[in-house]
């Protein structure tokens, strides 16, 4: 993920990416960064989006606990790893993980799963000879 989609999808909710280190200063917890490709930007940005609103009906105290520790592709699909969270958010995730099988990881156009050993969303344009 480049930084630009990158810094759009820390901004739909910060304090997903973030917590207290022992000085009490915030620090980004993507130790890896986005590992997926640009397509899946604004599913993304959807997603945290749909998340802050949930964060914003809970109590401070349970908002702090709530860190996104990954979020990468395997197996084609979204994978959004994020701690102490509920079903509504649970519910999100899959939702977008879902849609990550049929978005194109490389442009965010239409795409369907491909591969025969290493699987991946593709569209047509994006798709690897071998699997057209």
């Amino acid at each position: 993920m480049n930084e630009s989609n990158t810094k759009k999808i820390i901004n739909a909710c910060p304090s997903l990416f973030s917590t207290l280190n022992d000085e009490n200063s915030i620090v980004a917890i993507s130790w890896f960064g986005f590992e997926c490709g640009d397509g899946w930007c604004d599913l993304l940005v959807e997603l945290c989006q749909k998340i802050q609103l949930r964060l914003n009906d809970m109590s401070e105290e349970d908002v702090a606990k709530i860190c996104v520790h990954q979020v990468k592709e395997k197996y084609g699909s979204l994978r959004f790893y994020v701690s102490h969270h509920d079903d509504v958010i649970e519910n999100h995730i899959n939702d977008a993980m879902k849609q990550s099988l049929v978005t194109c990881e490389k442009c965010g156009s239409s795409g369907k799963l491909r591969g025969k050993h290493w699987y991946y969303v593709s569209c047509d344009r994006h798709s690897l000879e071998e699997d057209l």
